[in-house]
């Protein structure tokens, strides 16, 4: 088993040609790094890269994304009470723990 050929691009880089990018990815079977301030954030792996990943970590990749759904819910409700200015206890917990909400406050 080999090592997956690798890019390194800014995230501007991608966006600009993220549709490109992503079928790199899909047909080399290879992984993008993606760049914020020349550091390493974040990648693009084939989705079965993905799958092991998550079988590595122990949860499937379904409840990863029903988790991701909840949070991004509870993020919206408390974002919502925000651009209203009813602030609850709640509402402001969320924001608090939400991984969505850093910087946006």
């Amino acid at each position: 088993m080999g090592v997956a050929p690798l890019r390194k691009l800014s995230l501007t880089d991608f966006r600009i040609h993220a549709s490109k990018n992503v079928n790199w990815v899909i047909e080399n079977n290879a992984h993008i790094w993606l760049l914020k301030h020349g550091r390493p954030a974040a990648g693009v792996v084939p989705a079965h890269h993905m799958r092991a990943l998550d079988r590595m970590m122990g949860k499937p990749m379904d409840q990863h994304e029903s988790e991701m759904e909840r949070i991004l819910q509870d993020w919206r409700f408390a974002k919502l009470h925000i651009e209203h200015y009813e602030l609850t206890q709640e509402a402001e917990r969320v924001l608090l723990t939400c991984p969505f909400s850093q910087g946006h406050l």
